[in-house]
């Protein structure tokens, strides 16, 4: 489904989604956690571009908002197009392993990592 019609029924079905939003009051992303199952939460972000202009901020909340997220889930995770290495090294750098590589995910039959990250 397109993020257009995925994002408002997450955001309708009260699961756990946040936004950041520049000092104008525009969205540039969304993020949150899908529980699946007791122990299991999917994490989740989509952003524009304009994400690059917080780099810094992402870099330093990111720990503070996995700690919360873990809260609701102990076990974290998601799969990832191989081809976002910018945010491959960020998942890494915030303690995520990447589990293993399908090579054929998703409706475009693309390579996408698995990644996860247990509470500490």
């Amino acid at each position: 489904m397109e993020p257009e019609v995925v994002l408002p029924l997450l955001v309708q079905q009260g699961n756990y989604v946040w936004a950041g939003v520049e000092p104008s009051g525009e969205v540039f992303g969304l993020f949150g956690v899908d529980p699946s199952g007791p122990y299991m939460g999917i994490v989740w972000m989509v952003s524009s571009p304009a994400i690059m202009n917080y780099r810094r901020e992402l870099i330093g909340l990111t720990p503070k908002w996995l700690k919360r997220l873990h809260k609701v889930r102990p076990l974290l995770g998601n799969h990832i197009d191989a081809r976002n290495t910018t945010h491959i090294r960020w998942l890494k750098r915030m303690g995520f392993s990447f589990l293993r590589t399908h090579d054929e995910f998703g409706v475009e039959k693309r390579p996408f990592h698995e990644f996860a990250r247990l509470r500490s």
